[in-house]
């Protein structure tokens, strides 16, 4: 929710600017502006913090666990509530033009003042919530005690609070404050060089439009450099499991510039694959995850990073939403221009923002799910393989090749039970991005005794990437015909 949160920030700063000055709005200045931004968010997390504070004070009387959940409620609509007061104060009394006229149009200066309520609002919400976070950590280090598993320093408020703010703030703050000077620079720059004569021309131009977009995968390309710094990571230790896992990646040809540690104090069991180029790529496993799991549940998470890269699946995430938002701006403005004689044209270019970016992000969740699927059934091929090769007598196919058993599913479905187990995750709980993993176990139980070969989730990965071109090759056509708004 953090990182949407922050996106979120600056894209509602886009849409204000896109409106223009016909928006109706009260007229605030300096003072008056910002105190109406601010001091309701100082009230209502005010407010939040003593309920949390109350309810901290009843599970230390009770016991009772629904109490936790009532606490991240409260949280979470603290959130929510927070992005709406910001998104009435951008909108309702312009708090972006009204910083913009006290600081000027600096590059990310002005950006940055505008989205600095949002910002504290969120990280005070973790400062709220760490006195229950806390309870809950001693609750598991006594059963880590009890059952003889590694246990970690618990996390001073401090510390946990500053870790919200490098996996979560930072992690989006970090690429879309680049991005986002990149953008202004280019403009300053074409204004400057006379390749356009206004913010009109700026945005029609194919040359300024084209630049943006080189920076802005460039930036990417390389911003796990920069992510591997921002995020807590060490590099992996020589040793067996290091060299298992650079098997791994050479087997099916996926070049890592480096197998990093991630360290949560144990507090996440967790893996990722971070980079889209080979030498700014890295695999990362939380400190956690390589403590709890067993060798083979290790190497199976390792299997389940590898299949994102070697499947491209976030070159395909990217590239479907790309033609979503095109396409359904595309339509969303040319029906704008249609009812131009009705709703201003600013209505209609914000709506076909709003609605395109909607959409763009309903599709990231369709293909994301997918992905986590077909890396999972990745991950369950790999371990037959390897019980295969080390096997006096393997499971074959009636074409002689292994097959998916028990034993090689339930290497990641242990994996997942133990994501789901020492990170309080219920197996149920739906997950946008991830599907629950109850579900992604399901499948790979539905996937024992099949061949090492192409599964239904591959073929279902097809049919979305065909869709994903054929959507291209609709946006290109729309473009060239001059009907995308953007």
């Amino acid at each position: 929710m953090v990182q949407l949160i922050v996106i979120a920030g600056f894209v509602l700063i886009h849409l204000r600017d896109m409106a223009g000055g016909g928006w109706p709005q009260l007229r605030l200045e300096g003072w008056a502006a910002m105190g109406l931004t601010c001091i309701p968010l100082v009230g209502l997390t005010a407010l939040v913090w003593i309920s949390v504070i109350r309810v901290g004070r009843k599970i230390d009387e009770t016991g009772r666990p629904q109490l936790v959940e009532r606490a991240e409620m409260a949280v979470s609509m603290l959130r929510v509530m927070t992005l709406g007061w910001y998104t009435l104060s951008v909108f309702g009394w312009n708090w972006p033009g009204a910083v913009r006229r006290a600081v000027g149009d600096l590059v990310l200066v002005d950006e940055a003042l505008t989205i600095l309520p949002l910002i504290t609002a969120v990280v005070l919400a973790s400062y709220i919530i760490y006195p229950i976070e806390r309870r809950l950590r001693d609750a598991v280090l006594a059963r880590h005690l009890d059952e003889g598993r590694p246990i970690n320093r618990p996390w001073s408020r401090r510390e946990y609070v500053w870790s919200m703010v490098r996996h979560q703030v930072l992690f989006v703050l970090v690429p879309v404050s680049i991005i986002s000077a990149w953008g202004e620079v280019v403009a300053w720059g074409a204004l400057r060089m006379g390749w356009a004569d206004d913010r009109a021309g700026i945005e029609s131009s194919l040359w300024v439009v084209g630049a943006q977009l080189a920076g802005v995968i460039v930036i990417l390309a390389l911003m796990p450099l920069a992510m591997r710094i921002v995020w807590d990571t060490v590099p992996l230790a020589d040793g067996p499991l290091r060299e298992r896992l650079i098997d791994i990646c050479r087997r099916y040809g996926v070049r890592v510039r480096n197998l990093l540690v991630w360290r949560t104090h144990g507090t996440m069991i967790n893996g990722a694959a971070m980079g889209i180029v080979g030498p700014a790529r890295y695999i990362l496993l939380s400190d956690a995850l390589l403590e709890s799991l067993t060798g083979p549940q290790v190497e199976a998470v390792a299997a389940h990073e590898v299949a994102h890269v070697r499947h491209k699946h976030t070159l395909w995430l990217a590239l479907a939403m790309l033609a979503t938002v095109t396409l359904t701006a595309a339509a969303l403005g040319l029906g704008g221009e249609l009812l131009a004689p009705i709703i201003p044209r600013r209505y209609s270019q914000t709506v076909a923002t709003v609605g395109s970016l909607v959409a763009g992000v309903l599709i990231m969740g369709l293909f994301s799910r997918r992905f986590e699927w077909q890396a999972d059934a990745f991950a369950a091929k790999h371990m037959a393989r390897v019980y295969a090769d080390s096997a006096i007598e393997p499971d074959l196919a009636a074409d002689g090749g292994p097959v998916i058993t028990a034993a090689s599913v339930g290497a990641m479905t242990g994996a997942l039970q133990s994501v789901a187990d020492l990170n309080g995750i219920p197996r149920e709980r739906p997950s946008f991005r991830h599907g629950s993993i109850a579900a992604r176990q399901r499948r790979l139980n539905a996937l024992i005794g099949w061949p090492v070969g192409p599964v239904p989730i591959d073929s279902e990965v097809w049919v979305l990437r065909l869709a994903t071109l054929a959507g291209l090759a609709a946006a290109g056509i729309a473009i060239a015909l001059g009907a995308a708004v953007l």
